[in-house]
């Protein structure tokens, strides 16, 4: 409930503090008093409209929904207005945004055309609380359905990532594949790349060495003259023996490594080993990079099976799905009828056509298959009037807090009376004052016998250019009925018909 309302410098207002009692809440006042500014800040203060106050609050006894907003009590809506606009609930600070999205759910405002109230899916929520209320176990089967369909929702979307992911790894798998086909095509062995290079130093050294050989090898023809000498000199030839020796030995030794060894052969092998050097750091980390890319590629050969068993899952939970859907449908569509007659009833007394209400079967969804549909006498809504229409979200609410026996939140009323004969603006008042055991209404009226049901009363007025509004005595209100029926010169005859209002004889 909307407790309190204050503002401060707010158009032609100084300033305005009231006070709010529950049911339904009437303003009167001559046209330009002030009126909607009252609304206007009302919902200024919820972030629904701009506020043009320098201070706008309104307390609500109502909790917040909203674990980043602490409730207190009681939970206070606050607008300061200066070089920029700032919001606060309970003192802290929020964004414009953040204040309408808390409260939307909770407030109706007919005046202008809105048509939100006739939204699909949001008449569908409100079929199944009617229907919750009549059937015991409506609500399990319901949030059962609800429980299978984000279960749906969730392996739909792991199967659409494994379809992507799928993609992806033909792709790597084709990589991979190459990868190992080029490793093993190379077979490298460790150690091999460095002793490949070793050879190749070596290799840059024959000519050189193959030069030094032939010029060297003359000095074996000159062995047997050493010897002669030595033992002509009585010199023991042993050191010179096997000096020589062990000179043949390294001799033959490059001759035969210089014709063992093909350079080209070294090269090309290089090329490759060089490569994988290149590409995995050395041959050993191309070594277990091979090992690990054979196991991944193991892992990714297995993804045919987790798809095929999702495949699977999800077409035993859609044919599940259907059917409890087809199950819900069919339960709706038995009090889809009670509330059709119930909103009709409501239309007859609101001076309305007859409508007609349906469950089409739509796309499978979280509410199940059906759509809800409108279905009036004339071409559509754009062509009622808006009268027509906020009468028509009337009866609905109306209804709806009938079958339901619960409902919380605030409606606004802007002069929905307007243009209508006496005994359309009874009707109406009937309607308000039974939807105001569930809501708290607020309502801009012209019509006394509205004001005849309120529970509160407030005048707006205006003098010297300044606006005021006062919650109007119970002895005073019957002279304000009379001054709505008769203009500002109260006849008697007026008098005496707003008390007849008043005790509810007309």
């Amino acid at each position: 409930m909307i407790e309190r309302l204050y503002f401060t410098n707010n158009i032609t207002f100084d300033e305005l503090n009231l006070d709010f009692k529950n049911g339904l809440i009437v303003f009167t006042g001559s046209s330009g008093a002030g009126k909607s500014v009252i609304f206007k800040s009302i919902l200024a203060a919820f972030g629904i409209f701009e506020s043009t106050a320098n201070l706008l609050e309104i307390s609500i006894d109502d909790k917040i929904n909203d674990e980043s907003i602490e409730n207190a009590n009681p939970n206070v809506f606050r607008v300061k207005k200066d070089k920029v606009t700032r919001y606060f609930i309970n003192n802290q600070a929020v964004s414009k945004k953040i204040m309408s999205e808390l409260n939307a759910s909770n407030i109706r405002y007919l005046s202008a055309k809105n048509y939100d109230d006739f939204e699909p899916s949001y008449l569908l929520k409100m079929l199944d609380l009617v229907v919750i209320k009549k059937e015991a176990n409506y609500e399990n089967i319901l949030n059962e359905y609800k429980n299978n369909f984000k279960k749906l929702d969730e392996l739909e979307k792991e199967y659409n990532k494994l379809c992507e992911d799928e993609n992806k790894i033909n792709d790597l798998k084709e990589l991979l594949s190459l990868e190992i086909k080029k490793i093993k095509e190379i077979n490298p062995k460790k150690g091999e790349y460095e002793k490949l290079l070793e050879l190749k130093t070596k290799l840059s050294r024959r000519d050189k060495i193959e030069q030094a050989l032939s010029k060297s090898e003359g000095i074996f023809s000159y062995e047997n003259s050493v010897l002669e000498l030595l033992r002509l000199a009585n010199i023991d030839s042993e050191f010179f023996v096997n000096a020589m020796s062990e000179l043949n030995d390294i001799f033959n030794d490059l001759n035969n490594e210089s014709s063992d060894l093909n350079i080209e052969d070294i090269l090309n092998r290089l090329e490759k080993l060089h490569y994988l050097v290149k590409r995995y750091g050395s041959v050993e980390d191309a070594l277990i990079s091979l090992e690990e890319k054979e196991k991944e590629l193991n892992i990714y050969e297995n993804i045919d099976y987790e798809k095929s068993h999702l495949e699977k899952e999800l077409k035993v939970l859609k044919n599940k799905l259907l059917s409890d859907a087809r199950n819900i449908s069919n339960i709706r569509a038995i009090y889809l009828k009670e509330l059709e007659c119930k909103i009709n009833d409501y239309l007859n007394l609101l001076y309305l056509d007859k409508i007609a209400l349906k469950l089409v079967e739509f796309e499978l969804g979280i509410s199940g298959i059906d759509r809800f549909e409108i279905s009036l006498n004339k071409a559509g809504f754009k062509e009622i009037s808006s009268g027509e229409l906020n009468r028509l979200r009337l009866a609905f609410l109306a209804s709806f807090a009938d079958f339901i026996d619960y409902a919380n939140g605030y409606i606004f009323l802007d002069e929905i009376d307007a243009n209508l004969s006496g005994k359309e603006a009874i009707s109406i008042a009937n309607v308000i004052s039974r939807l105001s055991k569930h809501y708290q209404i607020f309502v801009i009226t012209h019509m006394p016998w509205i004001c005849a049901k309120a529970n509160q009363h407030f005048l707006v007025s205006k003098e010297n250019n300044k606006s005021f509004a006062r919650e109007l005595k119970k002895d005073e209100i019957a002279n304000e009925l009379a001054r709505m029926i008769s203009d500002e010169n109260i006849s008697q005859s007026a008098l005496d018909f707003a008390k007849t209002i008043l005790e509810g004889k007309e």
